[in-house]
């Protein structure tokens, strides 16, 4: 494999570590719309 075209450990790291943040944030924000959903269905 060329030198050149390798990512480095610390490179698969931050991009992982990027993705599980913008992941989180899509949980947290669907749970909550569900969660205001199903309250506004109640009422």
């Amino acid at each position: 494999m060329n030198k050149a075209s390798a990512l480095t450990l610390i490179e698969v790291m931050v991009a992982v570590g990027i993705i599980a943040v913008m992941a989180s944030t899509v949980i947290v924000n669907v749970s909550r719309s569900r969660s205001r959903a199903r309250n506004e269905k109640r009422k």
